[in-house]
């Protein structure tokens, strides 16, 4: 689609759609939803941001593939309130309002 397509349909980018759903793949991990096995390693101090901070690792394998760590740098740029979301749907819903501009290509 063009840029301006995707503004007047009001779509989600094929990037954003990649970019939430491993998002909800992390908060599915964190909150023991999801069998698959990763290691996710918190930070020790959270002054700011969320309190569910992860730390930044070379590479994670997942699947035969390399799960990309840039992931971490949105989970950790995320609020409080959408990380302590009460359920895997509300979790969804308050990404809907987040602004995940800066990590995109195409806005």
């Amino acid at each position: 689609m063009i840029d301006w397509q995707i503004l007047v349909l009001k779509v989600e980018t094929l990037e954003r759609r990649r970019l939430v759903h491993d998002l909800v793949f992390i908060y599915k991990k964190l909150h023991g939803l999801c069998g698959v096995s990763l290691s996710i390693t918190f930070a020790n101090n959270s002054t700011r941001g969320n309190c569910f901070k992860l730390v930044k690792l070379a590479v994670i394998v997942m699947f035969g593939n390399i799960f990309s760590c840039s992931i971490v740098a949105v989970w950790n740029s995320l609020s409080e309130t959408i990380v302590k979301s009460s359920s895997v749907n509300s979790f969804k819903n308050n990404l809907c309002n987040a602004d995940l501009s800066k990590f995109l290509t195409v806005v």
